[in-house]
């Protein structure tokens, strides 16, 4: 008798992890999904200049905003490409828990003032990667206007999940960050423009 109820009891949290692995895999496919859906919308507008004389908005106004384009509710500012990691994924705009199960998201900065901030969950389709991340990887972010901006990885960081403020130290011209698995630690690359 002890040794069935030894057994129940163990039954019972190997299935609530079972359960919650199976969810953590459905929420990535999911995002994987959602993410190629969003890449295959951001058409992005022809941002060759006309003359010698014309300037790109964001070099003559580094400050302005980055400019979105809104698709199914959620506001988008670009795409990243890190080749390295085979990864390609729309950046919605302002971070959120529900704009991280869908996409990769501007925590904060602007890739125009070259200090902008991506976080992504570790999802296989998103950042579970960066881990493996060389440094001197090439990492590329093309805003919504189709401008191109290069970086490549120059330094990678763990931080703990109270350090969230150590992500705007420093001056990395693109800094990207995601969660380990069990969320005890974040790993952040730092990136400099080429």
């Amino acid at each position: 008798m002890k040794s069935r109820t030894f057994i129940i009891t163990g039954s019972v949290p190997l299935a609530i992890a079972l359960a919650f692995t199976g969810y953590n895999i459905y929420e990535d496919l999911r995002a994987a999904d959602d993410a190629n859906k969003i890449i295959s919308q951001l058409a992005f507008t022809d941002s060759s200049v006309n003359s010698a004389e014309e300037l790109p908005a964001y070099i003559l106004n580094p400050e302005m905003e980055m400019p979105v384009k809104t698709i199914e509710g959620n506001d988008y500012i670009g795409t990243l490409e890190i080749p390295a990691i085979g990864v390609t994924l729309p950046v919605i705009c302002e971070l959120t828990d529900s704009s991280l199960k869908i996409a990769p998201s501007r925590y904060a900065g602007s890739v125009y003032t070259d200090d902008l901030i991506i976080g992504a969950h570790n999802y296989r389709s998103h950042f579970r990667e960066l881990r493996n991340l060389p440094v001197g990887s090439e990492v590329i972010f093309t805003d919504i206007e189709g401008n191109i901006f290069n970086f490549i990885s120059t330094e990678t960081e763990t931080l703990a999940p109270t350090e969230a403020e150590v992500l705007k130290d420093g001056d990395w011209d693109i800094t990207l960050f995601t969660c380990t698995f069990g969320g005890q630690y974040r790993i952040v690359i730092r990136c400099d423009k080429v």
